[in-house]
């Protein structure tokens, strides 16, 4: 089975998704709350759930290790003893480069235990996984939708095609993204910036690495995607656009993938020393994580980016419920229940304690999600682990298992 390459084209922190959706990812750098009282910790808390009860879109949430940056730590030391006058300052900043050398090179044998943190954002709630209203109408809506696409200058204009995207729709795009960005400084109480371009293809590349570390994919600093055309409609009207290139995305899939077990892949290449390099993947998901959270005390990711002696990839899809949506579902389930229970009564027999506490539980849910108006959000959750060997892989999974046993 071949499954394509899912991106269309990168422009900045923009993802432009072959299914129509153009997402948002922004980079967001962590911060220590230990030292707080308990109401102080509330803070951030409630900060984020405001954030997730009005931002309406759908969110990915990606926590990856990354190898640290010697170089540029060590750089940044080199530049400040430039800057200043002491005895044996030519030795020093020849000491530096070689520790630099040497760090660089233990970094390239060694696992990462750096993490960094981004999250992306849908920004077209039309495309959002779930929308309410009548299903009729919806598919009303989506003919419409259907048949002005071929209203759009791509359609109309010479020298454009289909497949291209208009300069007019990405700066637009790029305009949302600018006002979420302040709001996501907002709700996580940090410093939050635009991902970039190399940092959104190295991220992509990695998954297809044949190394624990990733010492084999390297950054592309300068790497650009598309090409500006220009088109003219029957009006003699220009429009620009971008014409993406799906080729360029190829190199960034220079590996074979296969599959060895119902869980299990092998990720496999050719070196530039001409020898076969290979590495074990598994994915795992969460399926179950309890009711009731409380916090502090179920900072879970935390837990095992900072306990797991191996890096974990940590992938989030969250997808936005509407309240009105929610609730339908709930009344459904009450009347499922209420099924079940008549069923029951006519056969007369007593109904399961099971069953009355699902009922329960039902209602108090309804009633929250009507008082307070909150959407709904349909979480996935996916870890991705690594292994040079199938042994070392098991080890790992049952490992991780094991750790999240405590929270799930």
């Amino acid at each position: 089975m071949k499954i394509g390459f899912p991106v269309k084209h990168i422009d900045g922190n923009l993802v432009f998704g072959h299914d129509g959706k153009v997402w948002a990812y922004y980079k967001i750098e962590g911060f220590n709350y230990d030292f707080l009282d308990g109401d102080e910790k509330m803070f951030p808390f409630r900060q984020q759930l405001a954030f997730l009860s009005n931002i309406g879109l759908d969110l990915h949430y990606l926590s990856v290790p990354h190898p640290t940056d010697v170089g540029r730590i060590i750089e940044r030391t080199i530049k400040e003893m430039k800057l200043k006058n002491y005895p044996l300052k030519e030795n020093g900043i020849i000491y530096m480069n070689k520790v630099r050398q040497v760090l660089e090179k233990e970094k390239s044998l060694s696992e990462s235990s750096e993490y960094h943190d981004y999250i992306g954002i849908q920004l077209d709630k039309k495309k959002n996984k779930y929308v309410s209203g009548n299903l009729g109408i919806s598919m009303i809506t989506s003919f419409k939708e259907f048949i002005n696409g071929f209203n759009s200058p791509v359609y109309q204009a010479m020298g454009l095609y289909p497949n291209d995207i208009l300069e007019s729709e990405i700066e637009a795009y790029r305009n949302q993204a600018m006002t979420i960005e302040a709001t996501l400084s907002q709700a996580f109480s940090s410093k939050v910036e635009k991902a970039k371009t190399h940092e959104l293809v190295y991220i992509s590349e990695k998954l297809f690495s044949t190394r624990n570390n990733n010492s084999d994919i390297k950054l592309r600093p300068n790497i650009q995607f598309g090409n500006v055309v220009e088109g003219v409609d029957n009006k003699g009207r220009k429009y620009k656009a971008v014409r993406v290139n799906e080729k360029q995305f190829i190199d960034l899939q220079n590996a074979n993938i296969d599959e060895i077990s119902p869980k299990e892949l092998m990720i496999s290449r050719i070196n530039d020393n001409n020898e076969i390099e290979q590495l074990y993947v598994q994915h795992l998901v969460i399926s179950d994580m309890g009711d009731i959270h409380y916090h502090p005390g179920f900072e879970w990711l935390y837990h095992i980016k900072t306990q797991m002696p191996f890096p974990i990839t940590v992938s989030i899809r969250v997808d936005h419920e509407p309240n009105e949506l929610v609730k339908k579902r709930l009344t459904n389930t009450k009347l499922e229940i209420q099924d079940q229970k008549n069923e029951v009564f006519k056969g007369g027999q007593m109904v399961d304690s099971g069953v009355s506490l699902s009922e329960q539980g039902t209602i108090r849910m309804e009633n929250y999600f009507t008082q307070t108006g909150y959407p709904g959000f349909a979480c996935s959750f996916v870890l991705r682990v690594t292994g040079e060997t199938r042994e070392q892989l098991k080890t790992r999974v049952e490992l991780l298992i094991t750790i999240l046993s405590v929270f799930s």
